[in-house]
């Protein structure tokens, strides 16, 4: 594979998984004020896998389209890199639930990775 025509699509791929973010964190703007979330935007263990995310979400690019990236549109790339995230984040959702059991007891406080995770 030629790496000179990767920069496009990763580029591309970069910019949709940050505009599915900066959507999510629209959608929660009436939310912001609830300690949940308040604790969620000071949490540098949520940022740094929300960053991790976005940035790592090129790399899903490479290993899906390495073979054909020359046939699809910056568009194809834009929806891909927005579509990621949201794709790894319920199948690792769906992973958990699978081998979760339930618990009785006092709703724990989550920590920042479970609640970005959907978990």
């Amino acid at each position: 594979m030629d790496f000179s025509n990767f920069y496009v699509p990763a580029l591309t791929c970069l910019f949709g998984a940050a505009l599915q973010e900066l959507s999510h964190w629209y959608q929660l703007r009436t939310k912001l004020q609830t300690s949940e979330y308040n604790e969620l935007i000071k949490s540098n263990i949520y940022w740094l896998v929300t960053t991790l995310m976005v940035v790592v979400t090129p790399v899903g690019v490479l290993v899906w389209f390495s073979d054909s990236i020359s046939n699809f549109k910056p568009r194809d790339f834009l929806l891909f890199g927005a579509s990621f995230p949201l794709v790894f984040k319920s199948a690792v959702a769906a992973a958990a639930a699978s081998q979760s059991t339930m618990k009785l007891g006092p709703k724990i406080k989550t920590a920042p990775i479970k609640t970005y995770l959907g978990l």
